[in-house]
């Protein structure tokens, strides 16, 4: 529990708008910020831990005893409770539930020698199950899923000492897969590919370390590549290719830095080059000259910083 960051408990009164449930029944009050965890009972501190490196934990005040209820919220969550059992100025181990303000029931938990150990349950307002994790000494550590609220399954991976870790998918509610990816220590490392409804496959990414590093390929919907490129530390660098929807190469270019830098070739179906031109940070620079389909000149022009300063045509 000591990782989990919990907020001061509104006033006693506050709790008087929830329905009967186990909120009511506690009538101890707690918050944790750091390392240090503070109990209250009509809105009076009666005790404070702090939690030690190397497991020490110093315990000053009264004893505390009975049930015990902890506010804590998350980015982008409702506010939601813990209710745990106190004997003998300790937390009971057992499996224990949280709640929304309203007292519908938030989630379940086990709780082991203080932490969290085993199976974790969160809960839609609905009563549905959101998700379901696996919890070590408070850190996410193994095999999760997550949910949409009608149930279909919206997400599914592994988390390794609270870090995502080996392969990780999401779906549409319908069941399609919508990506696939790798994780290492809690950053993309492989390909990360998304997919287009059809099932085909839309679009692959290499990573490494979190920042997009390797092949880069875009498909349309009848799985025909429409682009590709290579990312050097998450910037495009080398040869970039475009195609039309039957896979035939119309332009390239190459990238340096993630803008274009050096040659573009643009072509036709049968393949002939019907232009030629460089480009620098993206700006057309120097001399771009059109073809016609048997390689006359169709005309020239010259750029500089992306404004034409002469043409000729053929």
């Amino acid at each position: 529990m000591k990782k989990l960051t919990f907020l001061l408990c509104l006033p006693a009164v506050f709790f008087l708008f929830f329905s009967c449930s186990e909120l009511d029944r506690a009538g101890i009050s707690g918050n944790q910020i750091g390392n240090t965890r503070k109990f209250y009972e009509n809105n009076r501190e009666i005790a404070q831990w702090v939690y030690e490196d190397g497991g020490k934990i110093t315990k000053t005040g009264r004893p505390v005893e009975g049930r015990v209820k902890f506010m804590r919220t998350r980015p982008g969550e409702d506010v939601y409770f813990d209710v745990i059992i106190y004997k003998d100025n300790a937390p009971v181990d057992g499996t224990y539930s949280s709640y929304y303000k309203a007292g519908q029931l938030h989630g379940k938990f086990e709780l082991k020698n203080d932490r969290m150990n085993g199976k974790m349950e969160e809960y839609f307002n609905s009563g549905r199950v959101m998700a379901a994790y696996n919890m070590v000494n408070d850190d996410f550590d193994g095999p999760f899923v997550k949910y949409y609220e009608k149930g279909a399954k919206r997400t599914e991976g592994n988390y390794k000492n609270n870090l995502l870790e080996g392969k990780s998918a999401d779906y549409s509610e319908k069941g399609k897969t919508i990506s696939t990816a790798e994780y290492k220590g809690g950053k993309f490392e492989g390909v990360f590919t998304w997919y287009h409804d059809n099932g085909k496959i839309k679009q692959e990414t290499g990573y490494k370390s979190g920042i997009q590093d390797g092949i880069l390929k875009v498909y349309n919907d009848g799985g025909v590549l429409s682009a590709q490129g290579t990312n050097v530390k998450g910037k495009l660098n080398g040869k970039y290719f475009w195609y039309n929807e039957k896979g035939k190469l119309m332009s390239e270019a190459v990238f340096k830095d993630g803008q274009r830098n050096g040659y573009l070739k643009s072509f036709d179906e049968a393949g002939k080059v019907i232009m030629t031109g460089n480009l620098k940070n993206d700006k057309r620079e120097g001399l771009f000259t059109v073809y016609k389909p048997d390689g006359g000149k169709i005309s020239e022009e010259m750029f500089r910083e992306d404004k034409s300063v002469s043409k000729k045509v053929f």
